[in-house]
Parts: C-alpha cells; sequence; structure tokens
C-alpha cells in the first residue's frame, strides 16, 4: 500500500503551491518533485494541477493550484 498525506497535509501542499514556495514533504523532510498535469481537451472545465512526488518516503500527491492552465 502506497502512503499517502493527510486532508490536512495536502491542504498546506496546496496552499504552499499557490504561494509558489519551495516544497517540502510535511511527513519526511524532503523537497518535492513537482510536475505539472495536463488537462485533457475533452473535459467540460479547466483545472491546473500539480502532482507532487516525494523521493525519501515515497508519498504522492495530486493538487489543485487554483490558476487556470497557461497562466
Amino acid at each position: 500500500m502506497k502512503l499517502s498525506y493527510t486532508p490536512e497535509e495536502r491542504r498546506a501542499l496546496a496552499a504552499a503551491v499557490a504561494r509558489d514556495e519551495t516544497l517540502v514533504c510535511p511527513s519526511c523532510g524532503a523537497r518535492l518533485a513537482r510536475h505539472d498535469v495536463g488537462t485533457p481537451p475533452a473535459m467540460p472545465y479547466v483545472r491546473h494541477r500539480v502532482l507532487l512526488v516525494c523521493p525519501g518516503c515515497g508519498r504522492s500527491a495530486a493538487v489543485d493550484t487554483g490558476r487556470k492552465p497557461g497562466r
């Protein structure tokens, strides 16, 4: 089973992404890798998400940046 972040940790990570801060794993302190998640053209709405992956403990989370793609 893969480890995941708590809802509180996910909210804190999303807030850090929105503020464009350096992203650090709340569980182990390693710097998180950030990957943009593409939005399929057939989606009726547009969300800009990023996938955050911790190279230290293996946790990951997809969080909404609150911005539209391209901004």
